[in-house]
């Protein structure tokens, strides 16, 4: 990980690291007097120094010093400070580069550290920095957009396989999943479990990482099941829908979970959709995934009020087909799972649309390996005399 450090004067170990902040524009006497407070005594000296109308190096360089300013500019100081000059190289210090060399191509030229340099066109704000005001924090934007604009390449979005359904029908409701899961465009499971438990009449379908599904999934669901104990009653569908919308909006989108939440209680059947961030939708029918456009397909072509659940089931089951036939992330088995109001079952490896046609056997007469010697010990006492 990269360690940043805040710019210090380094002759003069009472200025503090604090966050810093652009000053555009002050006076002379405001700058005289920001610079005592920094460096005490010195200030008319370092003022003097560092005026760029004074300085006939600076001034023979407009080029270096519009940099200098413009990267000061497009920083907030108060999320981000510069490295220090002298660590080891790596992705943020790399980053900041250029405006480290012209930096530091100023501070050769007007005889003064780094440090005090930029330290000139800095203010301080501990306290603004440290307060917490509530609500959200975008001042990384202008960050992650200037490392952009001076190479960093930023990290994307992974892309996931999967396929998950639900659909309500007269009595009750029904999942249905793949099974395949995918490292980028290798297979490294032909037979994951997507439909996970959240309590006896609640299950859930998750699409994304897998890790971060089946966690999600664990931590509610082990919630629940407290909040049954403490109150003795059946857990809603609504109850784990808040309590997984308000999780996922927590992290803003960074726990990669899509899920499909279905279950049967007090109020009847249910079929929820929760995004990776938070928001919910409620529907007859719901698809998620990479392959969720072809099964959706098959959803608004047959979908119909009030099926038995032969139908629905037949329905889920040609969804999770649709997915897995037009979708490279999505394949191997259906699994389903229906939810009624006095049972659920989960059918594990309900259909297999593809099988193999072909499976190698192998058998090998006795002797085909040949016995290079044997050697037999018998143990005295304990089990063996018992047997």
């Amino acid at each position: 990980m990269c360690r940043t450090a805040p710019l210090r004067r380094p002759a003069d170990d009472a200025v503090t690291a604090r966050s810093r902040r652009i000053v555009l524009a002050e006076s002379d006497a405001e700058r005289q007097e920001r610079l005592r407070q920094l460096f005490g005594d010195d200030a008319a000296k370092i003022a003097e120094r560092t005026a760029p109308k004074k300085s006939a190096a600076a001034a023979a360089e407009p080029a270096e010093i519009q940099m200098l300013i413009e990267g000061m500019q497009q920083l907030d100081w108060g999320a981000v400070r510069l490295v220090d000059v002298d660590m080891a190289p790596g992705p943020l210090e790399a980053s900041f580069q250029p405006l480290l060399e012209k930096s530091s191509l100023l501070s050769a030229r007007l005889e003064l550290p780094l440090g005090m340099l930029l330290e000139g066109y800095l203010s301080v704000d501990m306290e603004a920095f440290n307060a917490n005001l509530g609500g959200f924090n975008f001042e990384n934007c202008k960050r992650n957009d200037f490392m952009q604009q001076h190479g960093m390449k930023m990290p994307g979005f992974r892309k996931t396989g999967t396929t998950i359904v639900g659909c309500v029908y007269k009595d009750g409701v029904v999942l249905g999943a793949d099974t395949r899961a995918t490292g980028d465009t290798t297979v490294v499971d032909k037979n994951c479990e997507k439909i996970h438990h959240i309590a006896p009449n609640i299950y859930c379908c998750g699409a994304g990482t897998a890790a971060d599904t089946q966690q999600v999934t664990d931590m509610i669901a082990s919630q629940l099941e407290l909040h049954r104990f403490s109150t003795g009653r059946q857990s809603r569908v609504a109850t784990a829908l808040a309590m997984l919308k308000q999780m996922l909006f927590k992290y803003q989108g960074q726990v990669s979970a899509a899920l499909v939440l279905g279950g049967v209680d007090i109020n009847g059947p249910h079929i929820y959709t929760v995004y990776p961030h938070g928001s919910t939708d409620n529907l007859g029918y719901a698809t998620m995934g990479s392959g969720s456009l072809a099964a959706m397909s098959v959803f608004e072509a047959r979908y119909e009020d009030d099926m038995d659940v032969e139908a629905a089931k037949e329905l889920v089951k040609d969804a999770i087909f649709a997915g897995i036939f037009n979708d490279l992330g999505s394949g191997s088995s259906c699994d389903l799972c229906v939810i009624t109001k006095d049972n659920t079952e989960v059918l594990r490896g309900y259909a297999k649309p593809n099988p193999r046609k072909f499976n190698r056997e192998y058998s090998f007469d006795i002797g085909t390996t040949p016995v290079l010697g044997e050697d037999i010990e018998v143990i005295g006492g304990g089990v063996v005399d018992e047997l």
